[in-house]
């Protein structure tokens, strides 16, 4: 009975890994498309957010690219809250790869402009990121 129950939830938990890596996957080839649709603009910074946030949990490799090119646009444009958001991207896609120092040094320059610009969500979202990170280091 053990063995049956085991195997229900592991196939149950592989189904859904499996819907969710297919869900970003199109979501993903989506963005893509706008990408290379569109002009150097808010939308094109913000896929390329999200396909690097969405490349965490299908190939963090991926995401890297994506979440540079969002920090270079975003210092284009001078936006300081998707500056921000583009380090705390690369911080986490490093982490992910376990590139902890890198993604520690991102993760704490999101920390700091996200205190600069006084915006508490992201700086919950660095910190706690920052926090889990040094957490798992056992730091």
């Amino acid at each position: 009975m053990k063995k049956i129950l085991f195997l229900i939830l592991f196939t149950s938990i592989n189904t859904y890994q499996l819907i969710a890596k297919s869900n970003n996957e199109s979501i993903v080839d989506s963005l893509l498309t706008i990408i290379n649709s569109t002009k150097n603009d808010t939308h094109k910074l913000n896929s390329l957010s999200t396909i690097a946030q969405k490349y965490w949990s299908i190939n963090p490799p991926e995401g890297l690219p994506y979440a540079t090119k969002a920090l270079d646009l975003a210092k284009k444009m001078k936006w300081k809250s998707k500056i921000c958001e583009a380090y705390g991207l690369l911080g986490m896609n490093y982490v992910i790869l376990s590139d902890n120092i890198k993604g520690a040094l991102n993760l704490e320059k999101s920390l700091a402009l996200a205190k600069e610009i006084k915006d508490y969500k992201k700086i919950a979202l660095a910190s706690g990121a920052l926090g889990n990170l040094y957490y798992f280091q056992s730091n």
